[in-house]
């Protein structure tokens, strides 16, 4: 897993994700959901990982444009992680929270001068 999980308890990574999806969604990146977040997460995770287990075949190939984005990410994802427990297997809660926090860190170098999202009071 190339990616830290934000937190234990995983819900401040949700925390961050909405809040980061409300700003992009109303500046940048018009119509974005958290789920649209989660599949853009799910796939750059997929891609990494897919970089580092087949260095030198030519990279990924996950379809950017296919009506179900989440479903295809969602099941790559359980076709590239094993199972926990065994040899370099990992739960999916915290593949997925690594995911979020890369996204949510490539999310706020480009739209945030690098910072976290503001979230609600």
């Amino acid at each position: 897993m190339s990616d830290g999980a934000c937190s234990v308890e995983y819900s401040e990574a949700w925390i961050d994700v909405a809040a980061a999806v409300e700003y992009l969604g109303a500046t940048h990146r018009p119509g974005l959901t958290v789920w649209d977040a989660l599949a853009e997460a799910v796939r750059w995770w997929i891609e990494g990982a897919s970089w580092q287990a087949d260095a030198g075949r030519g990279g990924g190939s996950l379809p950017w444009s296919d009506p179900d984005p989440l479903r295809t990410a969602l099941e790559s994802l359980l076709g590239v992680v094993g199972p926990a427990g065994t040899l370099d297997g990992h739960d999916l809660p915290t593949v997925v929270d690594g995911a979020l926090c890369g996204w949510l860190d490539a999310m706020a170098e480009a739209f945030n001068d690098g910072s976290r999202f503001a979230r609600r009071a």
